[in-house]
């Protein structure tokens, strides 16, 4: 598998990942490594890991990729994507990953260059929390819950989610795939319809 340019994760290996054949739950996210947002992901829970495969939209555009930088031409930049996208550019997104195999799943991976893999056998532990002080404070997009994972070698990745479908598969799936390295804080209240911190 040809290496991704400096600064990106390699994948793992695709005919490894590619043999499990099981069931492979996915969800969507906003995904944050480090200080700045990595932009939109379906994330698969596989019986080897985690993949984060990188989303486009449908014009294949990606709303979040990167940084718009300062000043006026950066905010030019975040006010032309709010009008192209409008409020919900969840419903932009390319559909259809679920179907691929997971060979194709790898060999689209492998051309979006922000597409990672987390093994899991690095997978330290996986937190699904509440948002956060900020997200709370200034009622970021929505966002319904994060996930924060530790892996030994990607360090700290946020997850926010911020549909209540994907949230859901989250909570169901990542404690199957992930045993006790998963503590999951949130739970879905019926009266409220809502996800709440667990008592």
């Amino acid at each position: 598998m040809p290496a991704f340019a400096s600064g990106h994760c390699a994948l793992a290996s695709a005919n490894i990942l590619a043999t499990h054949t099981g069931d492979r739950p996915s969800f969507q996210a906003d995904v944050s490594r480090g200080l700045f947002s990595s932009g939109h992901f379906q994330i698969f829970a596989l019986p080897t890991g985690l993949l984060f495969l990188e989303m486009q939209l449908k014009d294949h555009g990606n709303l979040g990729g990167g940084s718009y930088g300062t000043g006026l031409a950066g905010a030019a930049a975040a006010w032309n994507d709010a009008q192209r996208y409008g409020a919900r550019p969840e419903d932009s997104w390319e559909t259809g990953l679920d179907a691929l195999s997971e060979d194709e799943l790898f060999e689209l991976a492998s051309s979006r260059r922000k597409s990672f893999v987390s093994k899991i056998d690095g997978i330290r532990s996986v937190s699904i929390d509440q948002p956060g002080f900020l997200a709370r404070t200034f009622g970021f997009s929505g966002v319904l819950g994060t996930i924060t994972l530790r892996d030994a070698s990607l360090g700290k990745v946020f997850i926010d989610i911020k549909e209540e479908s994907a949230m859901s598969v989250a909570i169901e799936s990542l404690p199957r795939r992930l045993g006790p390295r998963v503590q999951v804080n949130l739970e879905f209240d019926r009266a409220s319809r809502q996800f709440v911190p667990r008592r």
